[in-house]
């Protein structure tokens, strides 16, 4: 059998040889025996190394990708984030990941700082430090002083590493459509998450975007006394070099050397809210805020670096985490199901019993709990094990979402271990929600709505031309199954409900228009008392109208 989507370029042959060498090596020779059906590789060799197949199955992963390289670091460093796909054990070993290599000569760096400005790292500072700050896999850091007198920070990618990871991604693009095809695991699309994986890395090594990004943060935090989010200096920074503000703080490491002159309790607070605000607000946050991204500054003032890793979420996924996250604390299971059931999380094969069974279990976990001894990482670790053995299929930003607050509680509980992060988390919803709900959101949000309604509803003549049209000629094929019911009655039932409620009113004003004109007795104010109370009538069932309309909006 040939596995159609396998057909690695030839310049990738080389490098593909090395992986399936590597991955026999760590014991994963059956895997590399299916990639290299005809041995065009030569014959992977079983190792012979006892130490290697005495480890684990996740230190026998981990040891892999770090022998495999930058690419293979970063995809095991967001897999580790995958608790809705991978075993505990797995996660681990892969959170160990690290991508500190050894730093490239200073010249090498000069080089690549040239070929973008077209002058060497001297003809436009005053001063650098020539001994990188950070060596990471994509870049280095440098000190530097500019001429005009500010401290930066200049970020400069390594020489030939793009092309190094545009070669690995090519060659697992291909693996990942042989695991599609020859695993097919129910749930699980390998080339999906290695599309999630390209567009992450790509993005990571084009530092325009970290740039953007943090031009974004700082517009965010921009009335936030306590935040603190340097500059970028965009002269000296393009796809391959940044340069942004140098920040003089100190890292949370270091706090307990100066405790008396940090509140720890207001750090932590501020750290966390600012996570809250850029999630539940912007729907775009810092999505590696771990400990050494933070550095903290005088006053209890906190400073973010290292935008290349964030995360967006829009407003339905967040609706979806806020009901599942209420209905946690009312024991309402049903309205759980519902809300997977909107996000197209629970597939048409699922077994429907099992989840709210599984879900009965995990909730009554929760439930007696106070919210001080509710463990944030503890929650969102149960419940997406839960997602991966019910097939469940979240949006990834969820995944994303989940390994943000668990890294950031990891974080807070290293300067302040006693803080309930779920305690402040439902304080900032509380607000969040009071705000949601004002006369003025409402009002804006109705506003939407209606549009959105009639714009609907002068389109669905035409829609219907064209339905009737397709079944007179035939072209429509209907398959329905027994889990889409309760959506389409539901759906079904809105809508008739709306167009009712619409006619009504419609009828009730052009009635009491009909009876203002006439001077039937009893008046109010010289006008028939009939008339008014139609016009009554018909402004509190609009209100009521626009109110489910919105509700149902948001919902979705």
């Amino acid at each position: 059998m040939k596995f159609k989507y396998y057909n690695p370029k030839y310049n990738n042959l080389k490098r593909t040889s090395e992986i399936l060498q590597i991955l026999g090596k760590y014991g994963f020779t059956f895997f590399a025996e299916k990639i290299n059906l005809e041995e065009v590789f030569g014959k992977i060799k079983i190792p012979a190394n006892s130490n290697i197949m005495n480890m684990s199955t996740g230190e026998r992963i981990r040891c892999a990708f770090e022998e495999l390289g930058v690419t293979f670091i970063k995809l095991g460093q967001i897999l580790s984030t995958r608790s809705d796909l991978l075993d505990s054990y797995i996660l681990t070993e892969l959170k160990k990941l690290q991508d500190d290599v050894n730093p490239n000569s200073y010249e090498d760096l000069n080089t690549v700082f040239f070929s973008q400005f077209n002058k060497n790292i001297e003809d436009k500072v005053k001063y650098i430090n020539k001994k990188p700050l950070a060596a990471a896999s994509i870049g280095q850091v440098y000190f530097a002083v500019l001429e005009t007198g500010d401290k930066v920070i200049i970020k400069i990618q390594r020489p030939n590493i793009e092309n190094t990871i545009r070669m690995d991604l090519d060659i697992l693009r291909s693996i990942a459509r042989l695991l599609d095809e020859y695993l097919n695991y129910s749930g699980i699309s390998f080339i999906q998450i290695y599309e999630e994986f390209s567009n992450q890395i790509l993005r990571e090594l084009d530092y325009n975007f970290e740039a953007r990004n943090c031009d974004k943060f700082r517009e965010i935090h921009k009335n936030d006394y306590k935040i603190y989010i340097p500059e970028i200096n965009w002269e000296l920074t393009s796809q391959k070099v940044l340069t942004m503000e140098w920040i003089d703080g100190i890292k949370i490491s270091e706090i307990e050397n100066n405790d008396k002159y940090y509140n720890k309790i207001e750090i932590s607070q501020v750290w966390i809210k600012a996570i809250m605000k850029q999630v539940f607000i912007h729907g775009f946050f810092h999505a590696d805020p771990h400990p050494g991204n933070i550095l903290i500054l005088k006053n209890n003032k906190i400073a973010l670096i290292d935008f290349g890793m964030v995360g967006f979420i829009d407003k339905n996924t967040i609706e979806f985490i806020s009901e599942i996250f209420i209905a946690l604390t009312i024991n309402d299971t049903q309205s759980i199901v519902d809300a997977l059931f909107e996000m197209d999380a629970i597939s048409m094969d699922a077994d429907v019993q099992k989840i709210y069974h599984d879900l009965n279990i995990f909730i009554h976990y929760y439930y007696s709990l106070s919210l001080s001894k509710i463990n944030i990482t503890e929650l969102l670790t149960e419940f997406l094990r839960f997602c991966r053995e019910n097939n469940l299929k979240l949006p990834s930003q969820v995944s994303l979402l989940s390994k943000t607050l668990i890294t950031l509680e990891g974080g807070v509980r290293e300067i302040n271990p006693s803080i309930s992060i779920s305690e402040i988390l439902t304080e900032f919803a509380k607000d969040f929600y009071k705000d949601k709900l004002s006369l003025k959101n409402i009002a804006l949000e109705s506003k939407y709505s209606i549009k959105g309604f009639l714009s609907d509803f002068k389109s669905l003549p035409r829609q219907l031309r064209i339905l009737l049209k397709s079944i007179e000629k035939n072209n429509i094929k209907i398959a329905i199954d027994d889990s889409s019911f309760v959506k389409i009655d539901k759906t079904l039932n809105h809508v008739t409900n709306i167009i009712s409620i619409s006619l009504i009113i419609a009828g009730l004003i052009v009635g009491s228009s009909l009876v203002i004109t006439t001077k039937v007795e009893p008046t109010l104010w010289g006008y028939p008392v009939l008339g008014i109370i139609g016009y009554l009538a018909s402004a509190i069932m609009g209100l009521v109208l626009i109110i489910s309309i919105v509700i149902v909006q948001r919902k979705r």
